[in-house]
Order: C-alpha cells, then structure tokens, then sequence
C-alpha cells in the first residue's frame, strides 16, 4: 500500500481539530476547572462519536490527566479511520482499484 503524504498530513488535522475541541469541550465541563465555559454541552454534541468515552470517564472521576491519555488514543484512532476514508476517495476519484 503506498502511503500519501499530502492526505496523511490532512488527516492529522482534521483529526486534530476534532478530537481537540472534544477534549477542550470535556475539560471546560466541569466548574472547577480552569478552562470552564458555559457553551461546553454544545461542544460534546458536535464531537459525540469522539467524546463519548471520555464524557464517561470524566462524569465519572475527574481527572484530566487520564482524559488526556485516553484522547490521545481516540485522536490515532480517528486519525487511521479519516486517513482511509480520504484514501478511498482519493482512489475513487482517480479511478484507481485496490
């Protein structure tokens, strides 16, 4: 399989923004953190898929630490998963075949 540079390096964005504003939206949930902002409930719904395991992990033992750690592994995830999305239609518009 021969590796895009350019749709390698555009996943990584898109993954990092997303997952990014999940885990800014996570940690600015609760009242006691230093980034808290009142608008976060609407960010978790715009990053639902990302943000889900996370929410739990925060409504259940606050520890932003951890949060971080376990985003980190969401973000590579997300990362593989838009990779080879943009790779099949990248493939699809050239027309191209596995």
């Amino acid at each position: 399989m021969k590796i895009n540079k350019k749709l390698l390096i555009r996943a990584a964005l898109i993954s990092f923004l997303y997952v990014g504003f999940s885990t800014y939206s996570l940690l600015g949930m609760s009242p006691q953190s230093p980034i808290f902002w009142e608008w976060s409930a609407l960010g978790l719904l715009i990053t639902m898929p990302v943000s889900f395991i996370g929410f739990g992990l925060m409504y259940g033992e606050w520890n932003p630490s951890l949060l971080i750690l376990v985003q980190t592994g969401i973000f590579f995830l997300f990362w593989l998963i838009v990779y080879r999305v943009l790779l099949k239609r990248h493939k699809k518009k050239r027309g191209e075949k596995k």
